[in-house]
């Protein structure tokens, strides 16, 4: 499954993943080739499926309380 995501690169040394508002986003060191970050993202694949999941249901929960 190929799915969107942003970068954002920066001076740290693991690779993180951030689900924000519904969207995947991949935390990572500044010298990390776009390869490793799509490997990366790909193993973590089960991961995001299940936490988008629950961002959306949130979501949802959040639109039927607010008349």
């Amino acid at each position: 499954m190929i799915m969107d995501y942003t970068v954002i690169k920066s001076k740290r040394k693991t690779l993180a993943l951030q689900i924000k508002n519904g969207e995947l986003i991949v935390r990572a060191p500044l010298k990390i080739s776009d390869r490793e970050i799509e490997r990366f993202v790909s193993e973590h694949s089960e991961w995001i499926e299940k936490h988008l999941k629950k961002s959306q249901e949130r979501a949802e929960r959040v639109e039927t309380i607010t008349p």
